[in-house]
């Protein structure tokens, strides 16, 4: 089933003061017409900065590619270069890393239009922390109480909402290959009193503060209970795919304020009643909110849901003279919930990308209280200086997959590019 084709005309100035999204593509070069066979050996360069765009030195960047990697450091000047054969590698996964901040994990999709791609990465700085002899804790209140014992310090850091999808490590799929709708993720770096990284830990329950803009988000992922489920998922950086526990997470709340032994006060947290949740998503709710979730290891967790039903959009990109336009990225990321996805066009100047589809009548995919739905989301593409923005784009309700590309809807995107055509 071929869906309707939308068409877009984005017209760029001339000179153009836009800010260009991470990833983006290299100059789109010549047209389909010569592109020929897509290339294998990829050069990927860029730089990396700190908050308040200060150079990111000496940040380790692995290259993954299947059991093949290759790795490099940026320079005083944040910059970083390397070269890796993506032969019989889908997705390239590249990975930038320093101790104290946030790891960025892109996942890129193969094939490529040219043998060149610019990704930068930003990092953010992670909250360090602090052990007694009783407990570890974190500044802000944005962690419950950290238990003390093997683990003697570390970092830590969770975000939520539309600011956090940006900063979410890989691709929002679980194992299965299922779309995910993300929440909230953290990130733990736990170390032991010699300073090493501890991979496995006894497990405990560890909440973290919901983000304001990450409360309309929350759903019940399993209404046949009275608490407020949600999936959890961890990230196996090296493959920039999210695997699905076993073990739920919950929201919460905080039920009252208490004062330890050594006269700190602390949160007593207890789980959310579901008849609650619509109080809570409607911003009625008055108490502190939680995620409640069983930490095993150092790493990255998630919370949210499995969205199994998908869809695609089948994109094209050329310039006003219908020329192909090679290495354009894309990047589609939901208006009213939290899903993010990116990717580059290849020799024939095309992407498609995988959504999760918009609810038939009668019928409540996310778990909310609303059936019928219609997701929507906003596209952003990227060719050389050229920039435009799709806002609300209405996602079709008909299955559909990049399997099967017939069965997507397609969107011709054309710059009008100023040029004169041959």
């Amino acid at each position: 089933m071929l869906a309707n084709t939308l068409r877009w005309v984005f017209v760029a100035a001339l000179a153009c003061g836009c800010v260009k999204t991470d990833p983006t593509g290299s100059d789109a070069g010549p047209g389909a017409a010569d592109a020929g066979p897509d290339p294998l050996v990829i050069q990927i360069q860029g730089t990396v900065e700190l908050p308040y765009l200060s150079n990111a030195t000496d940040v380790a960047i692995v290259a993954h590619c299947g059991p093949r990697k290759v790795d490099t450091t940026t320079d005083a000047n944040g910059a970083y270069s390397l070269t890796i054969d993506t032969d019989g590698c889908s997705p390239l996964v590249v990975e930038y890393t320093k101790e104290s901040y946030l790891p960025v994990v892109k996942r890129i999709s193969m094939p490529l239009g040219k043998p060149s791609l610019t990704v930068d990465a930003r990092l953010l700085e992670l909250t360090e922390l602090s052990c007694g002899s009783n407990h570890c804790s974190a500044e802000g209140y944005n962690f419950s109480r950290f238990p003390s014992g093997p683990m003697a310090r570390g970092w830590v850091s969770t975000m939520g909402g539309p600011r956090s999808l940006e900063y979410f490590g890989g691709d929002l799929r679980d194992q299965n290959g299922d779309l995910m709708w993300a929440t909230a993720f953290a990130f733990f770096d736990l170390r032991d009193i010699d300073g090493a990284p501890m991979e496995d830990i006894e497990p405990f329950e560890q909440c973290m503060r919901v983000d304001y803009d990450a409360v309309e988000w929350l759903v019940d992922a399993d209404p046949s209970t009275d608490e407020v489920e949600q999936l959890t998922y961890t990230l196996a950086a090296d493959r920039g795919r999210w695997t699905r526990r076993d073990s739920h997470g919950y929201v919460s709340y905080t039920a009252n304020t208490e004062i330890d032994k050594d006269g700190y006060p602390y949160d007593v947290i207890e789980r959310v009643d579901r008849s609650q949740l619509p109080d809570i998503v409607a911003g009625q709710f008055s108490q502190k909110l939680w995620l409640c979730g069983q930490i095993e290891r150092s790493g990255w967790l998630a919370f949210g849901l499995t969205m199994p039903e998908k869809t695609c959009f089948r994109m094209t990109t050329r310039d006003s003279c219908q020329t192909a336009l090679k290495n354009t990225s894309i990047q589609v990321q939901g208006r009213d919930y939290g899903f993010i996805t990116a990717g580059w066009t290849d020799q024939a100047g095309s992407r498609c990308i995988e959504v999760a589809r918009s609810e038939p009548q009668g019928e409540n995919y996310d778990f909310d209280a609303s059936n019928g739905e219609t997701y929507f989301v906003d596209i952003t593409a990227v060719s050389d200086i050229r920039y435009e923005r799709i806002e609300s784009q209405q996602v079709p309700r008909t299955p559909g997959s990049c399997a099967q590309p017939e069965t997507c809807a397609t969107l011709d995107i054309e710059f009008q590019t100023f040029q004169s055509c041959q």
